[in-house]
């Protein structure tokens, strides 16, 4: 007979992997903070970001990105220009940054991926709300 532990192991392992989640009763991401970067020149806000990190607001921004943590190929590549960047900080391990120019999203390999959702509001919303750093002068 088989039990449901041996169901619930592989399918919280599963979740680890594909989602950047922790585990647990919360589903906690695995990632310990997100900055935000606007990309472009300083006149245009360019070099101002935005640290996330509560869990809420973590999930919020991965949810954007539809399989972040997989290692994913599409076979779309185009050439776009980004307008922002997102750095996951996990709590152990190497960051995933994701550029985006609001439409579609990669993270410098395996080509490029739709966003899900209104991800240009979602930008304009976390730096109305949360206190943007300036840019670091040279």
């Amino acid at each position: 007979m088989v039990t449901k532990t041996a169901f619930l192991v592989p399918l919280c392992l599963l979740c680890v992997l594909a989602s950047g989640c922790s585990g647990g009763q919360g589903m906690e991401p695995a990632f310990s903070a997100v900055t935000v970067m606007l990309v472009g020149s300083p006149e245009r806000g360019g070099g101002r970001t935005v640290v996330l990190k509560d869990h809420a607001d973590i999930r919020e921004a991965m949810s954007f990105f539809p399989g972040l943590s997989e290692h994913r190929k599409s076979q779309t590549a185009g050439s776009w220009y980004p307008f922002v960047s997102f750095t996951f900080a996990p709590e152990s391990g190497e960051k995933i940054t994701v550029v985006s120019d609001y439409r579609y999203w990669n993270k410098g390999t395996g080509g490029d991926f739709e966003v899900k959702g209104d991800l240009e509001a979602y930008v304009k919303k976390i730096f109305a709300e949360k206190k943007p750093q300036a840019p670091a002068q040279e």
